[in-house]
């Protein structure tokens, strides 16, 4: 790998060799070598996942909870997968293990009713992830569903540790990014385009803003975001909640689910049909 420190708890870094086309960051571990079911402290999480299924293009996301005991209680697990939405069903309870030295927690997440691990009527997403210094976990699938990669991150609205209030990201200028899930080789077709920009949010709707699209050699630079087809709800008692970008130059719709992880950023899932993305959102200012 060749690698570039940010700073002292995080790098960016990518494959140089002839076995992978990897990249990807490592962010510092939390201190010590004894780690427990608590590791994953009492609180919701934030998260999204993406790559590949046998489908095409995978991107998930969602919110869960965790008792800080060793089960993942309940939340909420929206999957756009070759662009079928699941309609972003229910978590139920399911247990998760911590290795004692490592830190790394086996999770499983279940929708539907029934027995966990795995029952007839529920569906399991099963993901090795280590935590980070930040409060945060880095997350791969190890499935069969889909291959994927991504991140959870502790829901500082709601967390005891954290300032409470009411989740809400609105009344800012913001910044975002999404980026296009799947590897297709030599198949333009399936190919996902990345955008980023800036909206405008007051306390109910998107006033303005604009994105820089890339479609995989069709390219718009900063294409005007009109308030007509463009909203954001309110968000849930979890942090989810979701919103429409309507681009107007050319026209381009996102029909998005985010999930706060605090009054200052959020995780992004597109649920379009033509569209498999995910991102993030951040408060400018």
């Amino acid at each position: 790998y060749a690698f570039d420190i940010v700073d002292s708890a995080h790098m960016r870094f990518v494959e140089i060799d002839g076995n992978a086309c990897v990249a990807g960051r490592a962010v510092g571990a939390p201190t010590g070598n004894s780690f427990s079911a608590a590791t994953l402290v009492s609180a919701n999480y934030s998260f999204t996942n993406g790559g590949n299924s046998p489908a095409g293009a995978y991107a998930g996301g969602g919110v869960f909870g965790s008792n800080g005991s060793g089960t993942i209680t309940s939340g909420t697990f929206d999957i756009n997968n070759a662009g079928t939405y699941n309609s972003g069903p229910a978590l139920s309870a399911c247990p998760y293990t911590v290795d004692p030295t490592t830190g790394r927690m086996d999770l499983k997440l279940l929708t539907g009713t029934g027995a966990c691990p795995a029952s007839a009527s529920v569906s399991v997403s099963e993901f090795a992830a280590y935590p980070t210094s930040e409060g945060s976990a880095l997350m791969l699938e190890i499935d069969a569903n889909a291959v994927t990669t991504g991140a959870a991150y502790q829901q500082c609205f709601v967390a005891s540790a954290c300032s409470s209030g009411t989740a809400a990201i609105t009344g800012a200028s913001t910044s975002l990014g999404l980026i296009g899930e799947g590897t297709f080789h030599k198949n333009p077709s399936a190919y996902q385009q990345n955008a980023v920009g800036q909206i405008a949010l007051s306390s109910t709707s998107i006033t303005g803003g604009d994105l820089d699209i890339n479609n995989f050699n069709a390219v718009f630079p900063a294409d005007p975001v009109g308030t007509s087809g463009s909203s954001i709800g309110t968000a849930s008692s979890t942090g989810r909640g979701t919103f429409v970008i309507a681009a107007t130059n050319p026209t381009a719709t996102y029909n998005l689910i985010y999930y706060l992880i605090d009054d200052n950023s959020a995780l992004l899932l597109d649920k379009d049909a033509s569209l498999v993305l995910r991102g993030a959102l951040a408060r400018q200012f």
